[in-house]
């Protein structure tokens, strides 16, 4: 089973490769949903493919927006250029745009992202049957669910699961909270994170009254779920035979790629690892 890693830099990209990574995905300057990350050029992007390929692994990037009309001749030609330095796959959620790109006879591969929130075998199927290579389901998903999913698919369509990091308040990041109180588009790579800040309450009758509540030692957090430390899960995966698993954080530091990406290596390779041990 796969293990893909983010990255934000062209240095990143080094650090995830060389803590064992078999694949890596990034955003270039445009076009995908972190625009905070650093992201790549197009100089830098041929340059880590090609040391990706070097050693191996492979590289996908991601054209992840819900872009307006006026946007998808830039989306086609960014996809034409990076095909042309070798990227392996291009990540993409907009279903206008996935046909624009299917259209251009690209050599690398059409993934969809879990942005298109895919909870069913059937929208599985239908993206195959368009022409993705791949699919990232939705990481509301149950693991009976993914289970289900794989034995209905039967292996016939490559799947992908977000293992680790953040998850949103909104279904696959499809929120528009940040776009209200800040003015910046989660769904156009700029989400402030405003489902991470700390809120109190305040009681309709009770006006200027703000109430704090605690869930745990850290406190609570009115919109802010859980994130994702699925190490345990991995085994009943690999079994139901997800193709790849995935790790969010191209925003983290290279301190915290360097120790995520080794330990999910350490688990896919069936070393006992305890996550306190390895944080």
């Amino acid at each position: 089973m796969e293990l893909l890693a983010p990255a934000g830099t062209l240095e990143k990209m080094r650090w995830a490769a060389r803590y064992g990574a078999d694949a890596v995905y990034f955003g270039t300057q445009f076009g995908s949903l972190r625009s905070y990350a650093g992201n790549f050029s197009l100089d830098d992007a041929e340059q880590g493919l090609r040391e990706l390929h070097a050693m191996g692994k492979q590289g996908f990037v991601t054209l992840n927006i819900y872009p307006y009309s006026d946007e998808y001749e830039r989306l086609q030609n960014l996809a034409g250029q990076l095909d042309e330095v070798g990227v392996d796959a291009v990540i993409v959620a907009d279903l206008g745009v996935f046909m624009a790109l299917r259209k251009l006879g690209l050599k690398a591969r059409l993934h969809i992202s879990t942005q298109a929130h895919t909870t069913s075998w059937q929208a599985v199927q239908a993206y195959a049957e368009l022409g993705a290579h791949r699919v990232n389901l939705a990481r509301e998903l149950s693991l009976q669910q993914i289970q289900d999913i794989q034995q209905a698919l039967g292996g016939r369509v490559e799947t992908e699961v977000f293992i680790h990091g953040a998850v949103c308040f909104s279904h696959s990041g499809r929120c528009s909270i940040s776009d209200y109180l800040t003015g910046h588009g989660g769904n156009r790579g700029e989400c402030k994170q405003p489902c991470r800040w700390k809120y109190t309450l305040v009681e309709e009758k009770r006006p200027g009254q703000y109430m704090d509540y605690y869930e745990d030692e850290r406190g609570s957090y009115l919109f802010n779920p859980r994130e994702l430390a699925l190490f345990e899960f991995v085994p009943d995966l690999q079994r139901a035979g997800v193709t790849s698993v995935k790790l969010e954080g191209r925003m983290k530091s290279i301190h915290y790629i360097a120790q995520v990406v080794s330990f999910y290596r350490q688990v896919l390779d069936g070393r006992q690892v305890e996550w306190d041990e390895a944080m």
